[in-house]
């Protein structure tokens, strides 16, 4: 007999999920991958990353009924080369002082917070 750790319903997630079972999701073996599935599917994808040419996130215009697909980079080595190659367009969060990095939690944050600013008004 097998012990789990977990609760019944998120022990038969898991399971479906290493089997690919789990409706609605799709797994990639890479960024690219994943960003080539996006934009087939019509999503428009915004990088976000302190990079030349990367609009001030307070500049960047959400328009409602398009789909967006963020891609959000490792703190320290930002996005991958090859994903910013595949992106749309890149905003960025303006910062001030020495250190211009953020936790992921925080700039997903912030950066969801723009977009509802400008996109839940249009949704009512």
């Amino acid at each position: 007999m097998r012990y789990h750790g977990l609760p019944t319903a998120q022990r038969d997630t898991q399971n479906r999920i290493r089997r690919g079972r789990l409706r609605g999701l799709a797994f990639f073996d890479n960024t690219v991958d994943a960003l080539s599935y996006l934009r087939q599917e019509g999503y428009t994808i915004v990088i976000v990353e302190q990079i030349e040419g990367s609009k001030v996130l307070s500049e960047a215009i959400f328009e409602a009924g398009k789909s967006y697909a963020l891609v959000f980079g490792h703190e320290v080595k930002g996005v991958d080369e090859a994903a910013l190659a595949m992106g749309d367009w890149c905003v960025e969060i303006p910062q001030f002082g020495t250190k211009h990095s953020l936790n992921i939690s925080v700039s997903v944050g912030v950066v969801l917070w723009e977009m509802s600013k400008q996109l839940m008004p249009r949704m009512v």
